[in-house]
C-alpha cells in the first residue's frame, strides 16, 4: 500500500497545525518584545519540509500556500516520472511478427511510446525546475521574514521624539 504525495502533504500540514495550537504559548509581552527568530534556521527549516520555515515564522497563510504549491509539484514529478517509466517498458517486439503491415504497426507503436518517453521527461524536468525555483523563493522568503521578525509595523506614525526649542547665536571673527 503506497500513499499518495497529495495525502503526505496532507498529513504534514496537519501536524503543523496541530503543533502549533499544542506548544503555541500565550505571552503578555507586547510585540516589541518577541525574541528574534535564526535565519539560518528559517532557511534550513524551509529547505527541509516545505511550508516550515514560514510556519516558524509564523506566516501561516505562507506556510500553508508553499506546502500545498511544492507538495503538487513533488507529486507532479512522481507521476511524470512513473508515466516515463511505463512508456520506457512498452516494447510491441516487431520483429515476432511476419506480416509486413503488422511488423509495421508494431514499430510505430514503439516509436510513439518513444515519443512519450521524450514527452513525459520533459514535463517531469519541467516541474523538477518549477519545485526548485519554488523552494529557493521558499527559502529566500523564510529568511526575510525571519530577519524582519520582531520589527514594529503598528499603524502609529506620529513622531515620538521630544522636541526642545532652543536659540542659538554664533560670532564670526
Amino acid at each position: 500500500m503506497s500513499c499518495s504525495p497529495r495525502l503526505i502533504c496532507l498529513a504534514l500540514l496537519c501536524s503543523f497545525i496541530v503543533c502549533q495550537t499544542v506548544f503555541a504559548q500565550e505571552s503578555e509581552e507586547p510585540d516589541r518584545a518577541k525574541p528574534l527568530k535564526s535565519t539560518t534556521g528559517a532557511v534550513f527549516r524551509s529547505m527541509a519540509v516545505p511550508g516550515w520555515g514560514q510556519f516558524y515564522n509564523e506566516s501561516y497563510y505562507k506556510a500553508i500556500a508553499f506546502a500545498v504549491l511544492e507538495g503538487f509539484q513533488i507529486e507532479g514529478i512522481i507521476r511524470m516520472n512513473d508515466k516515463m517509466s511505463a512508456a520506457q517498458k512498452v516494447d510491441f517486439h516487431p520483429e515476432q511478427y511476419e506480416d509486413e503491415d503488422e511488423r509495421a504497426l508494431a514499430q510505430s507503436k514503439n516509436n510513439a511510446a518513444g515519443q512519450d518517453v521524450i514527452r513525459y521527461r520533459e514535463r517531469r524536468n519541467k516541474t523538477l525546475w518549477w519545485f526548485v525555483g519554488t523552494m529557493l523563493l521558499s527559502m529566500g522568503d523564510a529568511y526575510v521574514d525571519a530577519q524582519l521578525y520582531g520589527i514594529d509595523v503598528s499603524p502609529d506614525l506620529s513622531f515620538k521624539h521630544d522636541m526642545t526649542l532652543g536659540v542659538t547665536a554664533t560670532i564670526n571673527f
